[in-house]
């Protein structure tokens, strides 16, 4: 039964290829942009959340870097998704910004894991 699920899923795909070739790279790319835009936001509030209950504690200030590391990503997938939809920044070289929300993303969610396992000793 637990093998029926994946076989039943990627032969679902391999049916349905068809109409995936009509699809462009633009819409890959919007597709791709806007899921990560959502799980960004949805980790936003979650993380919102927690730091709302642990607030006092030992425990409440990784998630403050928590919250950084998933705004920064939300804002660079926002942007991302203007530039594919060429709204307005597709007119400007932003690739230093992107690197920085990048990087600083990363950063902000590692040294919130960092302070996080601080704070469970």
């Amino acid at each position: 039964m637990k093998r029926m699920i994946p076989l039943t899923m990627i032969g679902l795909v391999l049916w349905h290829s068809r109409p995936l070739y009509a699809a462009n790279m633009i819409n890959y790319g919007l597709i791709q942009e806007s899921s990560y835009f959502i799980l960004s936001l949805g980790c936003l509030a979650i993380a919102g959340f927690i730091y709302k209950m642990l607030k006092g504690g030992s425990l409440g200030t990784p998630w403050l870097f928590f919250i950084v590391g998933f705004s920064l990503a939300g804002i660079y997938t926002a942007v991302q998704i203007l530039d594919t939809l060429k709204v307005v920044v597709y007119q400007y070289d932003y690739r230093l910004a992107m690197l920085v929300m990048q990087t600083g993303s990363m950063l902000f969610l590692l040294i919130g894991l960092i302070l996080y396992k601080k704070g469970l000793e």
